[in-house]
């Protein structure tokens, strides 16, 4: 995805430009600071996003991320360009939009229990060839 593609994207969201129609220059330098910002306030999510500074410029972000920050730039650049009204659609889908975005961002760890910790209730039985009480320590696996 290329800055004009996104930030287009983001006008075309709050019907302030039509699908076919660039974005103004002073439009664009207002967009670009602004997506600067909003990508340095979630530089925790890591997304290896880098600034942008010409239109032409590849947004480094990764594709499951993209919807979230087309939404994401949109409802912050509403104030400058779109009149005020309520953008309650904009809002709920920003909000799906994002979570569906952290949920792909996540990355689960094996859980490691320690050798203390009993294995619980139901480990024994008729049949059962190894009946531990505790789990494993390092050493055993």
């Amino acid at each position: 995805m290329k800055a004009s593609e996104l930030i287009g994207d983001a006008l075309g969201k709050l019907g302030v430009r039509a699908a076919n129609q660039p974005v103004e220059p002073d439009d664009f330098a207002v967009a670009v600071r602004e997506c600067n910002r909003m990508f340095g306030t979630f530089a925790y999510l890591e997304l290896g996003y880098t600034p942008l500074e010409h239109n032409s410029d590849d947004v480094t972000i990764p594709d499951y991320a993209q919807e979230w920050a087309v939404l994401e730039l949109a409802l912050r650049l509403a104030p400058d360009f779109a009149p005020a009204e309520d953008y309650a659609l904009l809002k709920d889908r920003l909000r799906i939009a994002k979570q569906d975005m952290l949920l792909q961002n996540q990355t689960i760890e094996p859980m490691s229990y320690p050798p203390t910790l009993p294995t619980g209730s139901g480990n024994t039985g008729v049949g059962r060839l190894y009946d531990p009480t505790f789990y494993p320590g390092p050493e055993e696996e």
